[in-house]
């Protein structure tokens, strides 16, 4: 899975790949800095797997959506 790739790497690194779950749509795997404020509630025999952040990349009429942000942006057609 894409936490095992990730998780030795730098933050910023990511993997796009094709959703199993929602045909047409792309997965993204994040490595981030610092986990976010919930994973701090957890009690979590390996942290840094809250440092792999899961988005998905769904296709919208306006372009594609980043669902799981907080803001869930579109990013329009080119």
């Amino acid at each position: 899975p894409a936490i095992n790739l990730l998780k030795d790497q730098a933050p910023g690194t990511f993997i796009v790949r094709d959703s199993n779950s929602f045909p047409g749509a792309f997965g993204l795997a994040l490595k981030v800095a610092t986990p976010p404020p919930h994973a701090a509630a957890k009690n979590l025999s390996d942290p840094s797997t809250e440092l792999v952040r899961h988005f998905l990349i769904e296709p919208t009429s306006k372009g594609v959506r980043i669902k799981g942000c907080t803001n869930e942006p579109v990013f329009g057609k080119f």
